[in-house]
């Protein structure tokens, strides 16, 4: 009888610790969830709001979206300054090390820029695995 009921304490355990394990996909949607709900929205500079931040399972893309308003709200300076935008970002992704288990993952990162007066999307720009390794 104590063996019986060793054994199904043992499986019981070992059932509910199994039954607690996320996979990486539903670690990076409930932290891309957890993050938005306790920081955004945030102002990084007087002109740019990060609004969330987005996980996409089938992708395997962390999205950022952010506001642009006052002078940085304009599609012509957006346009003459993204490839400066990409050079910057693409090395601010490669040099931080807070993303360093999502890039040992080899996840995409998004970034999204929307226009505070217009609503429209002003910038995309996504980085692969092979572009920041």
């Amino acid at each position: 009888m104590k063996k019986t009921c060793l054994f199904i304490f043992f499986v019981s355990l070992v059932l509910v610790f199994s039954a607690c394990q996320e996979n990486f996909s539903d670690r990076c949607l409930r932290e891309a969830k957890e993050y938005t709900r306790k920081n955004c929205p945030k102002q990084l500079q007087p002109e740019i709001r990060m609004d969330s931040l987005t996980f996409s399972a089938n992708s395997q893309t962390l999205t950022y979206y952010y506001t642009l308003s006052g002078k940085l709200d304009d599609v012509s300076a957006v346009e003459n300054a993204k490839d400066q935008m990409r050079v910057t970002m693409l090395n601010a992704l490669k040099n931080d090390v807070s993303l360093r288990l999502y890039k040992s993952h080899d996840l995409s990162f998004e970034y999204i820029w929307y226009s505070a007066s217009q609503k429209n999307k002003l910038l995309d720009i996504t980085f692969t695995a092979e572009e920041y390794k």
